[in-house]
C-alpha cells in the first residue's frame, strides 16, 4: 500500500442562497421581457410561472398556446435564449392547460323550441 494520503472527495455544489435564486429568477423574467416582443407578433405571450431545480415553468398564452409549433417556440427560443443568459436553466416548461378542441365544450342553445 502506498503511503501517500487519499485525495479529497470532490466538494459538492451548495444549493443556491435565495439571494443568487432571487437573482436567477430577475434575469429570466428579464430574458422573457425580451423574447415577448416575439410571441406578441404571433398573437401570443409568455407568463413566468415559477423557476425550481434548473426548472422554468411558463404558462404560454393566445396564438402560443394552440400554435402546433409552440414546441419549437419554447425549445429553441425562450430556453436556448434563458441558457445563454442563466446557465443553471436546464428546461422549460408550458404548464398551462392544453386548450379543448372545437367542439368539445359546452353550450346551450336558445330559441329552439
Amino acid at each position: 500500500m502506498s503511503s501517500e494520503p487519499s485525495p479529497a472527495p470532490p466538494s459538492e455544489a451548495h444549493p443556491p442562497s435565495e439571494a443568487e435564486r432571487a437573482g436567477e429568477v430577475q434575469q429570466i423574467l428579464k430574458v422573457l421581457e425580451q423574447v415577448r416582443p416575439y410571441l406578441n407578433s404571433d398573437g401570443g405571450d409568455v407568463e413566468f410561472v415559477s423557476f425550481e431545480d434548473g426548472i422554468v415553468n411558463v404558462k404560454l398564452h393566445g396564438a402560443c398556446g394552440t400554435c402546433p409549433s409552440s414546441l419549437m417556440t419554447l425549445r429553441m427560443g425562450i430556453e436556448n435564449a434563458l441558457r445563454e443568459v442563466v446557465p443553471t436553466v436546464q428546461e422549460v416548461r408550458n404548464v398551462a392547460p392544453p386548450p379543448q378542441p372545437p367542439g368539445t365544450g359546452t353550450f346551450q342553445l336558445h330559441g329552439l323550441g
